[in-house]
C-alpha cells in the first residue's frame, strides 16, 4: 500500500472517528431531552426520599375527572436545594396519574402564566373578595372626597381671615376672629392630608397580588372614624354655635356658614363608608392564601370548582427532613372530598385555649376542627354520618370540680363515638395522689382498651448537667421510634420533646407503643407522687424501680382482627402520656416540631386516613455535592456540545500529521 493510499486511509479512520463521537455526543443529548419531557427519572437519593410510597401511588390511581388536581408551585428549582426537592417531588406526583399536573412558575417575575394563576385564584375564592374590594373602594373615593371638601374649606376659612386682618386694624374682635379661623383651617388641612394618606395607601394595596384586605379595612376603618370623631363632629359643633354669634363679621359668618353645611352631611357619608366597609368581611379562606402566596415560596393545589390549598415551602421541612409527600397527599386527600374529616377538641372553658398552633396544623392537614365542652350539658352537634372523625381528648384540672364531674360525660361520649368506629386521641396528665382518687372515668375506659395509664407517676431519668453534677431531668427527646407501630414510619425523622412523661401498661398484645429509653445511664425509673415536698429535685430510683424502657405512647387498633375479645372495642385509639405535649409554649420553634407531626399523624391514623400516613424516607438536604450555579452549568454544557468534539478532532489532526 503507498504512503498517500495509507494517509488516506488513516485520514478517512479519523473522520469515522469524529462523526461517531460527534453522533454520540447528539444522541445522549437528545436522550436527555427525551427522558426529561416524560419524567422518567431515577432517584438515586440515599434513602429513596424522591419515591413515592405504594399507599400514595394506589390513591393516585383512584382518581378521576371530579378529583383532578393541578400543583403549581410558587418558585423556582435553581433557588436553592428545597425548591429542588419539592420539584422533583410535583414532578413523581404529575407523574402517578393522568388527572394530577404540576408546574412552576416564579412569583417574582411578571409573567401572563403568573397573572392566570392569580386571576385563578380569586375566582375561586368567591363573590366575598368582590364586595370587600368594593367596600374598600368606596371607603378610599369617600376619603378622596372629604379631602377636596376639606382641602376647600381649609382655604375658604384662610381666605375669611385674610379679609378680616386686611380690613379690621387693630380691633381684638376682629384679631381673635381671625385666629380661630386660621385654628380651623389648620385642622381641616391636617383631615385633609390624614384622607389623601390613606386614599394613596388603599389604592396601592389594591394594586398588589392578593391584598391584605383584613389590614385594609381595620386602617380605612380607623381613619374614617378619627376623621369624624376627630375633626368633622367637633368642628361642626363650634362653627354650629359660632355661626349664631351676632358680632361675628360678615365675611366670617359666610364662611362659617358655608362650612358647616358641608361637614354634617360629610361625617354623615363618612359613617355610611365605615358601616359598608364592616359588614363584609373575607374568609379565612382568603386571609390564608394571601398570608402566603407572594411572601414565601409555596405550592398551590387548585381542585375541582373552587377547591384549593395552600403548602408553604417551609411546611414541607422539619428541620432538614423532607416531609413534601406527606403534605401532598394530605391536601389531596382534603381536595378530593366534599365534607372535610373531623378532629373534635374535648375539654373545659375553651378547649383550643393554648393550642393554637396544633389547631392550625391540623387544619393545614385538611380537618375541620370543632370543640366541645362536656361542662355545658350539650351533646356534640352536627354528627354526619360517615365522615372520617377523631376526638382529641384534653386533660382537665383535677381541682377543679367541675371538670371532674363532666369527666364521666367525656368518657360516655367516647365509649359512644369508639362503637361507631371513629377514632380518639388522648392525653393523659399528672394527677395528684392518683393511687387515692376516684378512678378518672377516661382512664377506666383506656385500661379496658389495654392501654393503662399511671397519671401519679412521672418517669423519670439520671442525667449528667453541664456542672459534672447528677441531675434528674423529666424531659426526654424522641426521635428514634419502634419498628411496626402503625405511626413510626410516617414519623422517622422527626424529633418530639415530651417534657412531663408517665408510664402505660400494655395490658393486650394488639398494641404497639413508642418508648423512651434509659440511654447509657441505666437510671430511668416511674418517680411515685413526686408533686409535694422535694419532688423529683431529691427523688432516687428504688432497685425496684430502675428500668431499661418505658412506653408513653399507646396505639390501639381496636379490630377484631387484632384479636380483641371486646365487642364494643370500636375505633382506634392513641394515647399520649404527656402533659403538655402539643401545647403552643412547647412547641413553638423547631426544637420540638415532631410534636405537631406526630399529633397529624394520630389525627390521620385514628380517623382512619390510613392513605395520608405516607412512609416518605427522609433524607437529609444536606448536599455531598454543591448547589451547581447555572453559569457553572452553562460551562459544563459549552464543554461537551464543543470542547469535547473538538479536542477529538485536533487529536485526530495531530495523529494524522504525526503519521506521514
Amino acid at each position: 500500500m503507498t504512503g498517500a493510499r495509507r494517509r488516506t486511509l488513516y485520514g478517512f479512520n479519523v473522520g469515522v472517528a469524529l462523526l461517531a463521537a460527534a453522533a454520540l455526543v447528539v444522541l445522549v443529548n437528545a436522550l436527555a431531552g427525551w427522558t426529561a419531557a416524560r419524567t422518567v427519572r431515577l432517584d438515586l437519593t440515599r434513602d429513596g426520599s424522591q419515591t413515592l410510597s405504594p399507599q400514595t401511588r394506589r390513591l393516585a390511581g383512584t382518581l378521576d375527572a371530579d378529583a383532578a388536581v393541578q400543583w403549581v408551585g410558587l418558585f423556582s428549582r435553581s433557588d436553592g436545594p428545597r425548591q429542588q426537592a419539592a420539584a422533583e417531588m410535583l414532578t413523581r406526583y404529575a407523574a402517578a396519574s393522568p388527572h394530577l399536573s404540576a408546574r412552576l412558575v416564579t412569583p417574582g417575575r411578571a409573567s401572563e402564566e403568573l397573572a392566570t394563576v392569580y386571576a385563578e385564584i380569586e375566582a375561586r375564592l368567591g363573590d366575598d373578595v368582590g364586595r370587600v374590594r368594593a367596600g374598600v373602594q368606596r371607603a378610599a373615593g369617600t376619603l378622596r372626597e372629604a379631602e377636596e371638601a376639606l382641602v376647600h374649606l381649609a382655604a375658604r376659612l384662610s381666605d375669611a381671615a385674610s379679609q378680616l386682618e386686611a380690613g379690621g386694624g387693630v380691633d381684638r374682635l376682629v384679631d381673635g376672629v381671625a385666629t380661630l379661623l386660621r385654628d380651623w383651617a389648620g385642622v381641616l388641612a391636617g383631615g385633609a392630608e390624614a384622607a389623601r394618606v390613606a386614599a394613596a395607601q388603599a389604592d396601592a394595596s389594591l394594586d398588589t397580588v392578593l391584598p391584605d384586605y383584613a389590614a385594609l379595612q381595620l386602617r380605612l376603618g380607623t381613619t374614617l372614624g378619627d376623621l369624624r370623631d376627630d375633626v368633622l363632629r367637633p368642628l361642626s359643633r363650634d362653627l354650629g354655635r359660632r355661626r349664631r354669634d351676632s358680632a361675628l363679621p360678615n365675611a366670617a359668618r359666610a364662611a362659617v356658614l358655608e362650612a358647616f353645611r358641608v361637614l354634617e352631611p360629610l361625617a354623615a357619608d363618612l359613617d355610611a363608608a365605615a358601616a359598608a366597609l364592616a359588614t363584609v368581611a373575607v374568609g379565612p379562606r382568603y386571609s390564608e392564601v394571601a398570608q402566603v402566596l407572594g411572601r414565601e415560596p409555596a405550592v398551590l393545589a387548585l381542585g375541582v370548582g373552587e377547591r384549593m390549598r395552600v403548602i408553604p415551602l417551609r411546611e414541607m421541612f422539619a428541620g432538614d427532613a423532607f416531609l413534601g409527600e406527606e403534605r401532598l397527599t394530605a391536601s389531596l386527600l382534603a381536595l378530593r372530598k366534599d365534607a372535610p374529616p373531623e378532629a373534635w377538641l374535648v375539654g373545659g372553658g375553651d378547649p383550643a385555649a393554648g393550642l393554637t398552633l396544633a389547631v392550625e396544623r391540623l387544619r393545614r392537614a385538611g380537618f375541620s376542627v370543632r370543640a366541645w365542652n362536656p361542662q355545658d350539658g350539650r351533646a356534640p352537634a352536627g354528627l354526619d354520618a360517615g365522615r372520617p372523625r377523631t376526638w382529641l381528648v384534653l386533660p382537665i384540672n383535677h381541682d377543679d370540680p367541675a371538670a371532674v364531674a363532666a369527666r364521666a360525660t367525656t368518657a360516655a361520649l367516647l365509649d359512644e363515638r369508639l362503637a361507631a368506629g371513629e377514632g380518639a386521641l388522648v392525653t393523659v396528665a399528672s394527677r395528684r395522689a392518683a393511687a387515692f382518687a376516684t378512678p378518672d372515668p377516661v382512664l377506666v375506659q383506656l385500661e379496658r382498651r389495654g392501654l393503662a395509664v399511671n397519671p401519679g407517676s412521672v418517669l423519670t431519668r439520671r442525667a449528667v448537667a453541664a456542672t459534672g453534677e447528677a441531675v434528674n431531668r423529666t424531659a426526654f427527646a424522641v426521635q428514634d421510634w419502634p419498628a411496626g407501630a402503625p405511626l413510626s414510619e410516617a414519623l422517622a425523622g422527626t424529633r418530639s420533646i415530651f417534657a412531663i412523661t408517665h408510664p402505660i401498661a400494655v395490658a393486650r398484645p394488639a398494641v404497639a407503643q413508642a418508648v423512651l429509653r434509659s440511654g447509657g445511664s441505666g437510671e430511668l425509673w416511674a418517680e411515685s407522687e413526686p408533686f409535694t415536698g422535694s419532688g423529683i429535685v431529691d427523688a432516687t430510683p428504688d432497685g425496684g424501680e430502675l428500668r431499661e424502657s418505658a412506653a408513653i405512647i399507646g396505639t390501639r387498633t381496636g379490630t377484631a382482627a387484632d384479636g380483641d375479645a371486646d365487642a364494643d372495642a370500636g375505633g382506634r385509639v392513641v394515647v399520649v402520656a404527656a402533659d403538655t405535649w402539643m401545647t403552643d409554649r412547647l412547641v413553638r420553634g423547631q426544637r420540638a416540631s415532631g410534636n405537631l407531626e406526630l399529633l397529624a399523624a394520630a389525627a390521620y391514623w385514628t380517623a382512619g386516613l390510613d392513605r395520608a400516613l405516607a412512609p416518605t424516607p427522609r433524607a437529609s438536604l444536606a448536599a455531598t455535592i454543591g448547589e451547581i450555579s447555572p453559569a457553572a452549568r452553562q460551562t459544563i454544557r459549552w464543554a461537551l456540545l464543543a470542547v469535547l468534539p473538538g479536542s477529538l478532532l485536533l487529536t485526530g489532526t495531530l495523529i494524522v500529521w504525526l503519521r506521514r
